[in-house]
């Protein structure tokens, strides 16, 4: 072509110049899609003279626009909008069915994905509609073309050129500049999304359109014109109602609420958005997808949805409140609350910083799988693995009230909300943390009560994980094994405040890894991971990149976390996440909340070609791990779906898994009303991406079975499933009765699994995903599934014993201050002042285990009818008497006595005299007048004279411990006296006698 022909070419055939001139090589094809014969010749020709076909964007399109009323539409017309997009689209898809190709884009539009803007279009909104249905098929082909649709927007100065109808405008849509269109589809072939995306870009101001006017129809004019008030009357009084709710809900003013502020910004949170849920409900009319604040967090935004998701349950709440005629909208804001002026009608898009920018997607590396070659653990109900698939397979609830050597629910525990206090007494709990056997990991026993009972526990599981892969300590020194710990140090370490030579290593997290290295030889990576409820499988994240990278041999993953005291009560009591009944309920309506517990485990990794040529015994395959984070939400505890649907699907794509081949999802599902079902609609949309198929997949918490393990959380799903997968059978999940009607199970790809029954494969094998979400935003996934007929040869490597531990106690129990207990009415009650106890006293001591029961921690009562406190504790200044009252205290209502009876040294015991309607009866048991039984005293386990066992022995002296007046003078027994009925001497110390029911026996739980 001349010069002057280049000039005037059109737009296109410039560009294509341009191209050319820069070296590009254009090959040009005029002819129609539907010709078989000659795009097949091109085709041909193109492969013969610039090489294999890597890639294909079909942007043909044709749009008439002579007739736009559909009733008016030939059939021809139609057939000639519909060629290049639905046959001639077939005819390409055929032709290139022999070439790898990396990618077909298809150029869709937004007429296809909101239909009310294809009123006079509907012809050409169906044919893009057809494209969008062609990549969601051709993308569950499993081959490697990554097929996507893109629906575009306007564009300006390209193509069919700008679109400037109302109904387009009024939606806030402008159009794309030919920059920015082709970075949208740069960012969308990156990112890794699809199979079909939106790409469009909005104005600053957008207002809201009746979508639900023209949708479905071409009516002109009049009829559609009438609706637009009417809706955005109906508009602005959703967006009222909403404003009135956040208001009312974070306190502040309604003229605070406008209708494009955050939420976030005005103090919504995780805590508040249950609330808010149950409160919209209402005004929708059925249960309400808790992600619907999240995904609209502005009043405007959420208004908007709301009309357009749940039309009728609006309608209906609207029906009483909307006025029967009014005035056409002056074109000024109908937020009369709001000063700022605003464009006529509410705006309703998001701020600007709601979501976060695109970032492009690191292109995800699959790595081989890794084999699970040996595991261990200790879990509520169950100390050894083949215990917890017990436990699991006859669906126990190990869930129990909090032992009392953890903390006294009878003094922090209450059954309503209240500061200070805890609103569940319940958990799940392992024995013996107590005890442990330094010996056996070459630790001196004047070490062992300094170290945190959390490393002590990851060590004997450590232990026991290499012996159930077969191998010795021996065998393992000096070899490269990684060890990856989900765990962190508790507050175990406050019981120590004067710390000896040692105990450094003992309280420091980063010990808890390194023990393990330093007791067993290990060179690999050694690294302690605290990404909250997510920290197991973060570790096993972390294991696996370091196998896949050959920076180890093997790699050790534990997690783990105690309830050593009242602490993580109190924070989750004050954060409104715990069940008040005890019970997680995941996945039912009734669900309230989660459960705590406590446990540990671990499993031992290889890659699966080694695993395989060493002869390991191989429990199950893990094919990926993904992890991500929400970034920024309505707050730091706030999830974020999107981000949880990106983790999956991420897990999926490195595994290169099908979501049709996964039958089981063991899910983070705490017991939570919004958590739950947030997460369900994250799964279902990650597997609708690739299936339409329903109730295939079980799904179920192992929460429900033994709680919230908190940072030991992942590891027991993960250990949960290899049991499964081991078993072949999908143990069931409790206390879910009443799916949650916030979530549809009937048209998801999930059923909840509420029997034991066995597992069948689906195309061939067993897989299973398994989720993880931290209680600060990191998301984690996994997919496993069965080793394979070739990888179930049989095993060179049998398991060892179990190791033999010889544990005794090592510990050192808190130091309680004894407190006042609740009164009597009509009672004195004497009680300890913590400020009277010198600090020294205060100090534990380590103590021997023979030694233990005489001198650790102790509290004794002094509980003689008549004998005051023992005067050599007076004068030594250990403890001073208080009394106080709560009812008159004598027989004409007034107080009495309060002098002090006078002891050695001008010490003096407290007294109290007896309430009026006990004197008689005080004289009677032979108490002298002014001496009443008080409560029980505390006394500090300086006061040597008492032992407080129950037998009344002291220190210096041997005998029975006798009263004056009592029964000791005539030779009555300790026992005697018991019988009686009388109060014994001595109060239970703390940490001894701590037998307690069996899960479920004594259980005042609601069933």
């Amino acid at each position: 072509m001349a010069d002057g022909a280049d000039r005037e070419a059109p737009g296109g055939i410039r560009a294509l110049i341009e191209l050319r001139d820069r070296g590009a090589e254009i090959q040009l094809y005029s002819g129609p899609l539907t010709d078989r014969m000659a795009l097949g010749a091109f085709l041909d020709e193109v492969r013969s003279t610039l090489g294999p076909l890597a890639g294909v964007v079909h942007c043909a399109g044709s749009v008439d626009q002579r007739n736009p009323v559909f009733v008016r539409k030939t059939w021809a017309d139609i057939l000639r909008t519909w060629e290049p997009k639905g046959e001639g689209l077939v005819v390409l898809d055929s032709l290139l069915a022999a070439d790898e190709l990396d990618f077909v884009v298809l150029y869709s539009s937004l007429s296809a994905t909101l239909p009310f803007l294809a009123t006079g279009l509907a012809d050409y909104g169906s044919a893009n509609a057809y494209l969008d249905a062609f990549a969601a098929r051709a993308a569950r082909r499993r081959s490697r073309t990554r097929y996507l649709s893109v629906a575009w927007g306007s564009w300006a100065g390209i193509g069919m050129g700008e679109v400037r109808s109302p109904r387009y405008t009024e939606q806030g849509f402008t159009a794309l500049t030919p920059a920015e269109g082709i970075g949208l589809l740069d960012a969308a072939l990156r990112r890794g999304i699809g199979p079909t995306v939106i790409a469009l870009a909005r104005s600053g101001d957008i207002t809201a359109a009746a979508p639900s006017a023209s949708s479905g129809t071409d009516r002109e004019g009049g009829d559609a014109e009438a609706a637009a008030p009417r809706s955005s009357e109906l508009l602005a009084l959703v967006v009222d109602a909403i404003r009135d709710l956040i208001a009312q809900e974070v306190l502040l003013p309604r003229g605070r609420v406008a209708p494009d502020t955050d939420f976030a910004d005005l103090g919504v949170d995780s805590i508040l958005l249950a609330g808010v849920v149950t409160k919209l409900e209402a005004l929708a009319g059925e249960p309400l997808a808790p992600s619907a604040v999240l995904e609209h967090p502005t009043a405007g935004g959420l208004g908007a949805y709301l009309l357009r998701e749940y039309p009728s349950g609006v309608a209906s709440w609207a029906a009483d409140r909307l006025p029967p005629t009014r005035a056409p909208h002056d074109g000024h804001t109908i937020d009369r609350d709001h000063n700022a002026a605003a464009p006529a009608g509410i705006r309703t898009a998001e701020p600007a910083n709601t979501r976060p920018p695109a970032v492009p997607a690191v292109p995800l590396v699959q790595h081989g799988p890794i084999a699970i070659i040996g595991m261990a653990s200790r879990f509520p109900g169950a100390s050894t693995t083949d215990a917890y698939w017990e436990l699991l397979r006859t669906g126990h609830d190990a869930v129990m009230e909090v032992p009392a050597a953890r903390w006294e629910t009878s003094r922090l525990y209450a059954p309503t909300a209240t500061p200070g206090r805890s609103i569940s007494k319940w958990g799940g709990f392992i024995d013996g943390i107590e005890e442990f056997d330094p010996g056996f990991f070459g630790i001196p026993d004047d070490d062992a009560a300094h170290i945190d009972p959390v490393i002590r526990l990851i060590l004997e599981c450590a232990e026991q994980t290499f012996r159930d892969a077969g191998y010795e300590r021996s065998e393992l020194s000096g070899r490269r094994v990684g060890v990856y710990a989900g765990a962190g140090t508790t507050t175990y370490a406050t019981r120590i405040p004067v710390p000896h030579r040692s105990t450094v290593t003992g309280l420091n997290p980063n010990f808890i890894g390194a023990h393990i290295a330093h007791i067993y030889n290990f060179s690999g990576p050694n690294m302690v991971v605290d990404t909250a409820c997510s920290s197991s499988l973060t570790a096993l994240y972390l294991a696996r990149q370091a196998l896949a990278l050959g920076e180890c041999d093997m790699a050790l993953v534990a997690g783990a976390d105690l309830l050593l005291d009242e602490t993580p009560y109190l924070k989750l009591s004050a954060a409104e996440a715990l069940s008040p009944l005890g019970r997680c309920r995941v996945f039912d309506q009734a669900a309230d909340g989660l459960v705590p517990g406590e446990g540990a485990g671990a499993v031992l990794l290889k890659r699966l070609d080694a695993a395989v040529a060493d002869g390991d015994r191989i429990h199950a395959v893990l094919e990926s791990v993904a992890m991500n984070n929400d970034g920024r939400t309505m707050g730091l505890t706030t999830p974020n779906p999107a981000a949880q649907e990106r983790v999956v699907l991420d897990a999926l794509h490195s595994a290169g898994a099908d979501p049709d081949t996964v039958t089981c999802i063991e899910a983070h599902g705490t017991g939570t009303m919004i958590g739950d079902p947030m997460e369900l609609r994250a799964l279902t949309r990650a597997f609708r991406s690739a299936t339409d198929a329903s109730g295939f997949c079980a799904i179920g918490s192992v929460k429900s079975n033994i709680g919230h393990l908190l940072m030991a959380s992942g590891m027991a799903g993960l250990h949960k499933v290899v049991l499964a997968l081991r078993h072949r059978q999908l143990p069931p999940t409790l206390h879910c009765h009443t799916p949650n009607p916030r979530f549809s199970f009937d048209t998801s790809p999930f059923y909840p699994n509420t029997e034991l029954r066995d597992w069948a494969p689906r195309a061939g094998l067993r897989r299973a995903g398994l989720s993880s979400f931290g209680f600060g935003g990191t998301n984690c996934h996994a997919i496993l599934r069965e080793p394979l007929a070739d990888e179930r040869r049989p095993a060179n490597r049998a398991p060892l014993p179990p190791a033999p531990f010889q544990r005794v106690r090592h510990w050192v129990d808190p130091v309680r201050v004894p407190t006042a207990v609740s009164p009597t009415p009509g009672r004195r009650y004497l009680e300890l002042v913590a400020e009277d106890i010198p600090a020294a006293a205060l100090t534990p001591q380590l103590l021997s285990p023979a030694d233990l029961p005489l001198r650790t921690g102790r509290i004794c009562s002094w509980r003689s009818c008549h004998d005051p406190c023992p005067p050599s504790l007076l004068r030594r200044g250990r403890h001073r008497a208080r009394r106080r009252s709560s009812a008159p205290l004598g027989r004409d209502g007034g107080r009495r006595d309060r002098t002090r009876a006078p002891g050695p040294r001008g010490a003096g015991a407290a007294r109290c005299l007896p309430p009026g309607p006990d004197a008689a009866s005080a004289q009677a048991r032979g108490c002298r007048p002014g001496h009443h039984r008080a409560a029980p005293l505390p006394v500090h386990r300086s006061c040597r004279r008492h032992r407080g066992d129950g037998q009344g022995a002291t220190d210096r002296r041997r005998g029975a411990l006798r009263s004056r007046h009592g029964a000791g003078a005539r030779g009555e027994s300790l026992a005697d006296r018991r019988q009686a009925g009388r109060r014994r001497l001595g109060a239970q110390l703390p940490g001894r006698d701590q037998t307690r029911a069996a899960p479920g026996e004594h259980d005042d739980r609601p069933r």
